[in-house]
């Protein structure tokens, strides 16, 4: 069952779409920026550390064990272990999934949004980075793109917010 509701701290005043409270604006910000830049690097060929590029202050590699959750649970998704996926999120995590316009709560609940999805195939597109305690990567789902923030606590995800790049 899901649980349809607005997110904390999300005002809307024109009824039409979700807006994000001021520091998910500024961490959607830099690292959508951040993936442009690692993606530019990836196309031209320039290496270098994220963490250190000019400009690019206090934006590092995600620690291994985040990028091991983020990939083990696009992988139990792909797989449609309903299990898995609700073992990934906290009991009282919330999904903010900009793109489809929906907000669901509860680890159990959101992966329940994804086990009703056929043929649903999610894969990380880019290297995952952080911020300010915020992991940012870029998706591809079913032929559409996508940038996914994450706020990780105890090795689960507390919050995941999906949004169109």
């Amino acid at each position: 069952m899901t649980t349809e509701a607005p997110a904390r701290g999300i005002e809307d005043p024109g009824g039409s779409r979700p807006r994000l409270p001021a520091r998910w604006q500024v961490a959607m910000t830099a690292l959508t920026l951040l993936v442009g830049v690692i993606l530019g690097a990836t196309l031209f060929g320039r290496e270098g550390p994220v963490g250190r590029r000019p400009g690019h202050e206090g934006v590092l590699p995600a620690d291994t064990s985040v990028v091991r959750l983020i990939d083990t649970s696009l992988a139990d998704v792909n797989a449609m272990d309903v299990e898995a996926v609700a073992a990934a999120f906290t009991e009282d995590a919330v999904f903010t999934d900009l793109v489809g316009d929906r907000v669901t709560t509860g680890g159990y609940s959101i992966a329940l949004v994804y086990a009703q999805t056929e043929d649903f195939r999610l894969r990380r597109t880019s290297d995952v980075v952080e911020l300010d305690g915020l992991h940012a990567f870029s998706i591809s789902y079913n032929g559409g793109e996508a940038v996914a923030v994450v706020k990780v606590v105890s090795r689960r995800f507390a919050e995941f917010l999906v949004t169109a790049p």
